[in-house]
C-alpha cells in the first residue's frame, strides 16, 4: 500500500488519529516531502521493503515493527499484480504471478496474526472477482481467495473484512495506467468512484469486520443500477444475486400512464418523467387526483403541494413512491411477513436534488499509540 491509493489511505488514517504507520512493499517509493510533512506533525512512518510472498521476510518485518513501534492495531493487504490474458492463452506463470501477492500475502499476514484480534484486518479485493472481467480470470480467482480467507478469519471470532473495490479515479492504478478503461467499465455498468469513496468504504470495512457484526465480512462497491429495459445490459445482469441492481420501472410506467389519461396526452414516458407540474400544467384538482392515485396504487401518501412543487420532476415522484411502498406490498423485496399497514407518508424533504454525499464517519480507528501495519506488493505488471 505504498502507491497513490495506499498513501491516500494513510492520510485518512492519520487524520483520524493514527500516529504510527508501517508500510511494506517490495520496492517502496514514497516522496520524502510526504514523509517529512507527517513527521513534522508527530507521525512516525516506517518504510520496510519486503516481498509479502516470502513468509520469512514478512515475519522479520513484523518482528522489527514489534521491537521499534507500539502494538499493532490493524493490518491491510492491498497487493495487486495484473497480467490480463484469455484463459486459453494463460500460462501457469500468468496465474501464479497474479495470485501469489494477494493469496500468499494475505495467508502470511493471517498466520502472523492468527490468534491476535486486531482492531481491523482488511483485505482489499476487486469488483472483478464478483462480476468477472474479460482477460482477468487469474485476478478474479485471487480476489475470490482473499474474500474466503476473510470469512475464515471471521469464523474464528476475529476482526476481518474484505472490500471488493470498483474503479477509482483520481488516485491509484486507474489514474496511473495508460490504458483507456472507460469504455470497458461502461459496458460493465461500473461507476466511477472517488478517493473519498474509497476512504469511506474503509471506514465501513472497519465496522463490518467486527466479529459480532450481523453482516458478512465481504462487501462490494462500484456497481450502478440498470433500468430493466436498458438497451445494453451488462453481462452480470442475468445473475440472480445482482437482481437488486435491476431497476423495475413499474412505478414510472404506471405514473406516465396515469398522467396521459388525466391530461389526455400521448407524450412518451421519457419526456413525461423529465417534466414538472408547471410544464405539464397540473392544477390543484389534477394534483389531488394524482395524490389519490398514489394512495390507491402504492399506498403512498404524497402531499398535493409536493406534486405541484416547482422543479419537482415526475421522475422524482415515481422514485419517491417506489421507495416508500409499504413492505407488505413487496414481501419478496423486503423479506418481511405480510401484515396490515397504514399508507406511507412522505415528508417535504424527500423530493428534490440530493445533497447527501454518502460520507461515513468511521466508528473504529486505530488508537494513536498503536501501529497500523499494511502490506503491498512490488510493482511489476500492476500497481497498488
Amino acid at each position: 500500500m505504498s502507491g497513490g491509493l495506499g498513501l491516500s489511505l494513510c492520510d485518512w488514517l492519520i487524520e483520524n488519529g493514527a500516529k504510527y504507520l508501517a508500510l511494506t512493499s517490495r520496492n517502496p517509493q514514497v516522496v520524502d516531502a510526504w514523509l517529512a510533512a507527517h513527521k513534522k506533525n508527530g507521525v512516525t512512518i516506517r518504510l520496510l521493503p519486503c516481498n509479502v510472498t516470502d513468509e520469512a521476510a514478512l515475519r522479520a518485518v513484523h518482528e522489527r515493527i514489534v521491537e521499534e513501534m507500539p502494538p499493532v492495531a490493524g493490518a491491510v493487504n492491498g497487493a495487486m499484480v495484473l497480467r490480463d490474458v484469455s484463459v486459453r492463452n494463460m500460462s501457469l506463470e500468468d496465474v501464479q504471478t497474479v495470485i501469489r501477492p494477494k493469496i500468499l500475502g494475505s495467508i502470511h499476514l493471517d498466520r502472523i496474526f492468527h490468534d491476535v484480534d486486531l482492531d481491523f484486518f482488511i483485505l482489499v479485493s476487486s469488483i472483478s472477482g464478483v462480476i468477472g472481467t474479460v482477460g482477468q480470470a487469474n485476478y478474479a480467482a485471487a480476489n475470490a481467495g482473499v474474500c474466503s480467507l476473510s470469512a475464515q478469519r471471521r469464523n474464528r471470532g476475529l476482526h476481518s473484512s474484505c472490500i471488493n473495490v470498483g474503479m477509482i479515479n483520481g488516485v491509484g492504478y486507474i489514474t496511473q495506467s495508460e490504458r483507456n478503461l472507460d469504455e470497458a467499465m461502461e459496458r460493465l455498468a461500473v461507476v466511477h468512484l472517488s478517493e473519498s469513496d474509497f476512504r469511506h468504504s474503509f471506514a465501513e470495512a472497519i465496522e463490518a469486520g467486527q466479529p459480532d457484526s450481523p453482516h458478512g465480512p465481504e462487501f462490494t462497491l462500484g456497481l450502478r443500477e440498470i433500468p430493466q429495459d436498458a438497451a445494453n445490459m451488462p453481462k452480470w445482469a442475468p445473475d440472480p444475486k445482482f437482481s437488486h441492481f435491476i431497476v423495475r420501472r413499474a412505478a414510472e410506467d404506471a405514473l406516465c400512464a396515469q398522467l396521459r389519461r388525466v391530461l389526455q396526452q400521448s407524450t412518451p414516458n421519457d419526456e413525461l418523467l423529465e417534466m414538472d407540474s408547471t410544464s405539464l400544467g397540473l392544477d390543484s384538482l389534477i394534483s389531488v387526483d394524482i395524490r389519490s392515485w398514489f394512495l390507491k396504487s402504492f399506498q403512498v401518501n404524497i402531499p398535493v403541494l409536493k406534486i405541484m412543487g416547482n422543479n419537482v420532476q415526475m421522475l422524482s415522484l415515481a422514485e419517491l413512491a417506489a421507495k416508500n411502498i409499504p413492505a407488505p406490498l413487496t414481501p419478496d423485496v423486503h423479506g418481511q411477513e405480510t401484515t396490515a399497514s397504514a399508507p406511507s407518508s412522505v415528508n417535504d424533504s424527500s423530493v428534490g436534488p440530493s445533497t447527501e454525499t454518502g460520507n461515513t464517519t468511521p466508528t473504529s480507528t486505530p488508537h494513536s499509540e498503536r501501529t497500523a501495519s499494511d502490506s503491498a506488493h512490488g510493482k511489476s505488471e500492476g500497481k497498488d
